[in-house]
């Protein structure tokens, strides 16, 4: 599996290099983008934004706070959300 972690936390200079950077991945086989942001825990599916699977992790503050895991293995990408309290939010298996 492909793995891309990204931070949006950037500034408007950046923008145009970030949308170059999306073309390349949009055609790199992408399996799953992992995005650490202060806004809301969110995941969109493959074809979302983007044309593979976004996982966004959440965290201003402890209500929206989360904790993400990724178990890698040849055969398959393993993702588990967590919040605060350690209650599981999300889990996805990717082939």
């Amino acid at each position: 599996p492909k793995i891309v972690f990204e931070d949006e936390g950037i500034e408007s200079t950046v923008l145009p290099r970030l949308a170059r950077l999306w073309e390349v991945l949009d055609g790199a086989n992408v399996t799953l983008m992992a995005c650490g942001h202060m806004h809301r825990a969110n995941f969109y599916p493959k074809g979302g934004p983007r044309g593979y699977p976004l996982v966004v992790g959440g965290g201003s503050g402890s209500s929206d706070a989360t904790g993400t895991r990724l178990d890698v293995t040849p055969a398959a990408l393993r993702l588990r959300q967590f919040a605060l309290d350690g209650k599981l939010r999300l889990e996805r298996t990717f082939a």
